[in-house]
């Protein structure tokens, strides 16, 4: 939660990602609530881009906190997400006016470099938890043996032994 002041007293502005969002519940009237999303995950059971399985367990945790995140997101006054497609899902999921989310694309740009720390033939992955299908990656790993794998994140999920090939 971020906390701005543009004169001396109570912030004017209070900035929230989606992890924070009940601290908009606390906002003083006359300061600004304003929603950071960048990806979303608690759409409920009705996310069309989900697995079936998962949007199960996502509307039983919405059902668990008994839909806050509607009630917290219907009351910021703007919203900020990073993609068009964000804007229409909040939108749509939320019943948000369009015109109050806003995307502010990443300002960094990834640029190739020559020099690079991983072997040839090395593929990288990001873990950071069961949904992210990491056994499809062990299972490619043994599948191919002259690729190296790398592994980032938690070690949770994994199995205790893992593909000579695969790096955590």
């Amino acid at each position: 939660v971020v906390a701005v002041s543009l004169k001396k007293g109570a912030p004017n502005v209070i900035i929230a990602t989606t992890d924070t969002l009940p601290a908009l519940e606390k906002v003083p009237s006359e300061a600004s609530r304003v929603a950071v999303v960048r990806a979303f995950e608690n759409f409920g059971f009705f996310c069309p881009w989900v697995p079936l399985r998962d949007r199960v367990d996502l509307g039983k945790r919405a059902a668990a906190q008994r839909f806050r995140h509607f009630q917290f997101m219907r009351s910021a006054d703007h919203v900020l997400t990073n993609s068009r497609f964000m804007q229409n899902a909040l939108a749509d999921h939320f019943k948000i006016d369009p015109r109050s989310i806003h995307i502010m694309p990443q300002l960094c740009d990834i640029q190739a470099s020559p020099v690079s720390t991983s072997p040839p033939n090395t593929i990288g992955f990001v873990h950071r938890g069961a949904r992210k299908n990491t056994r499809f990656v062990l299972e490619l790993a043994q599948r191919a043996p002259e690729l190296r794998f790398h592994i980032y994140g938690r070690d949770k999920d994994l199995p205790a032994r893992l593909p000579f090939n695969v790096k955590f």
